[in-house]
């Protein structure tokens, strides 16, 4: 599915680190790819993330480089109790992976 460019999500409740063993057990990342976190409680501090994670995941993309996006429960948790996110996360996410 890589080398294919398909977008692959993984959608679990565990840790950060069960997560990613997870994954590289399953062979859906591996340590070569670089990790975008989104994380915060507030607003504030997710769309930060988001807009740091956007311009790592052009930069990899432009070098032909894969990357893996992991999002905690808080994040999760601001971008639902502020609606207008949402748009830009299913925007942001429509063509990377998504673990934890």
């Amino acid at each position: 599915m890589k080398k294919a460019n398909i977008a692959f999500w993984m959608l679990t409740g565990d840790q950060k680190g069960t997560a990613k063993s997870v994954a590289v057990s399953c062979k859906i990342m591996d340590h070569t790819m670089t990790e975008i976190l989104i994380d915060g409680k507030e607003k504030a501090e997710v769309q930060e993330a988001l807009d740091r994670g956007l311009e790592v995941a052009e930069t990899q993309r432009s070098q032909n480089a894969l990357t893996y996006v992991i999002v905690t429960g808080d994040a999760i948790h601001a971008i639902h109790k502020n609606h207008d996110m949402e748009a830009k996360v299913k925007d942001y996410f429509s063509f990377r992976g998504l673990i934890a």
